[in-house]
């Protein structure tokens, strides 16, 4: 009984390192000034799904990680219901509009997953288009820009180790590189 509570105590710190390297870069100001995501709740809401879902699609490349994916989730809502409720709102909707964000979520990352595997980057950047900066206008370069840098993320998760992801050792790729390679 103790090993399970002892592993359980690991996938959680495991599963804590990955939601805070998430957080940490989804706050990269580049994201916010050069590829000009609205600095704002919902920029940043925005860019923490994104960041969450590379990581969740990444576990899932491995099929070795459910464990830490279903904790990463769990650690997801239970951080937008923190900081939801950190901003104020101390009424009886804060369950229903944690329940609509973390749909948006799992709707954001069917939507990616089903771009990011896609033959062109059309798909990938209207959904970058339409959630990140919440046009249904054409694609612009903005969108471009951003799911160019989801691919690279992308890739350069699939190229690290298990190990590494599993630990938390490791930096998602810079968003200044992606911008220099554009």
């Amino acid at each position: 009984m103790f090993n399970w509570l002892k592993n359980r105590a690991e996938t959680r710190q495991k599963a804590n390192n990955l939601y805070s390297l998430a957080a940490n870069h989804a706050r990269q100001p580049e994201f916010y000034q050069s590829f000009q995501v609205p600095d704002s709740i919902t920029g940043r809401y925005e860019m923490l799904c994104i960041h969450v879902f590379l990581l969740l699609e990444r576990l899932r490349i491995s099929k070795t990680e459910d464990d830490i994916s279903q904790v990463l989730t769990e650690i997801l809502v239970k951080e937008l219901e923190r900081a939801y409720r950190d901003s104020g709102f101390r009424d009886l909707s804060i369950p229903k509009n944690i329940k609509r964000l973390i749909a948006g979520f799992y709707e954001r990352a069917s939507v990616y997953k089903s771009g990011l595997y896609a033959e062109d980057q059309t798909e990938l950047c209207e959904a970058v288009n339409r959630y990140v900066f919440a046009s249904t206008t054409s694609v612009d370069n903005r969108a471009t820009t951003l799911a160019l840098y989801i691919r690279k993320a992308h890739q350069n998760l699939a190229a690290l180790p298990s190990e590494a992801i599993e630990t938390a050792n490791f930096s998602f790729i810079s968003p200044e590189l992606v911008l220099q390679q554009r």
